[in-house]
């Protein structure tokens, strides 16, 4: 009886070991894919261009403009996505993007560059 539980427990242990090295590398593989940039080049109806980088937190942008680099939050929407730091705002709905600086849409239009 105590070899059939020893050997219980061994199974039970080995199992627990497979399992838990194998969570750690799901949540490595999830660090990994979740800590890279996803850097997008927007171009304007109008020829404005910029460059949106998704930082790896996932609640904020870099959202680098030709003339300054700013850093805005994510921000509810009431539907795509939504970041601003209060002053200038960057806006997604499907395949479209608008820049607002100061409650004033100045940039519409914008669409990712194909490659």
């Amino acid at each position: 009886m105590q070899r059939f539980l020893w050997f219980n427990n061994m199974i039970i242990f080995a199992l627990l070991t497979v399992s838990t090295s194998s969570g750690i590398a799901e949540v490595k593989q999830a660090e990994t894919t979740k800590g890279k940039a996803n850097r997008l080049i927007y171009h304007c109806t109008d020829g404005y261009s910029f460059i949106v980088e998704f930082l790896p937190q996932g609640d904020s942008i870099l959202l680098i403009l030709p003339e300054k680099t700013l850093t805005l939050l994510s921000a509810p929407a009431a539907s795509g996505a939504k970041y601003t730091d209060g002053r200038t705002t960057f806006w997604t709905k499907g395949e479209e993007a608008f820049l607002e600086v100061d409650g004033k849409i100045r940039y519409r239009g914008c669409r990712v560059k194909k490659e």
